[in-house]
């Protein structure tokens, strides 16, 4: 029994994070997807292109490659908190841009505030969740991105109110939705294969 019961926890808390409440979000998705439009990626970064296009598109040194992870540093902007660099993750699945995370090291809540207050401008209220990971997250959905925000308070766990948001604690990611839908059940079939 423990053969089996390990295995699955694992692969639920993995790849809880991005995919809390699907089922909720799918119903809404409808709803929502005539309404915004997140663009189809990350600035001009595209779901589907290559690592080698994405390096190309960046147009600066990759500061790590992980394989199915390439990590770009973008330095510091009049928001980034002092000894903290913006950093921007790009993840591949089959050699396809299907996630985009960025650490943006943040300085203060007021910084957090003006970005969230820009999304909720842009695309309208939030989803709000609580992470599998820790903390809580505002997602946006078109049908072809998710957009999420994660806030952590300083212990890393969902904050209660604004004022407990730990500035250094926030990540952003967008979602390429029909990439990450086919890796989900291609593991799933790994998974179900492994039983």
């Amino acid at each position: 029994m423990k053969k089996i019961v390990i295995p699955l926890i694992c692969f639920v808390v993995f790849f809880g994070f991005g995919c809390a409440n699907k089922e909720e979000q799918a119903g809404k998705t409808a709803d929502i997807k005539s309404e915004i439009n997140l663009g189809g990626g990350y600035k001009n970064l595209k779901w589907g292109m290559s690592k080698d296009t994405v390096i190309k598109m960046m147009n600066q040194k990759v500061a790590e490659d992980l394989g199915d992870q390439i990590v770009f540093n973008l330095g510091r902007d009049q928001y980034t908190a002092a000894g903290e660099t913006k950093s921007l993750h790009c993840f591949f699945y089959k050699d396809k841009l299907w996630k985009v995370g960025m650490y943006p090291g943040f300085g203060n809540i007021d910084h957090v505030s003006l970005v969230l207050s820009d999304f909720e401008s842009k695309f309208g209220k939030p989803i709000a969740t609580d992470s599998a990971k820790g903390g809580l997250m505002l997602s946006w959905n078109d049908g072809e991105t998710e957009l999420i925000v994660v806030l952590m308070d300083r212990n890393k766990h969902a904050p209660q109110t604004m004022s407990e948001v730990y500035p250094q604690y926030v990540f952003v990611v967008y979602i390429g939705v029909e990439i990450r839908d086919k890796m989900l059940a291609a593991q799933s079939n790994d998974v179900a294969s492994y039983f």
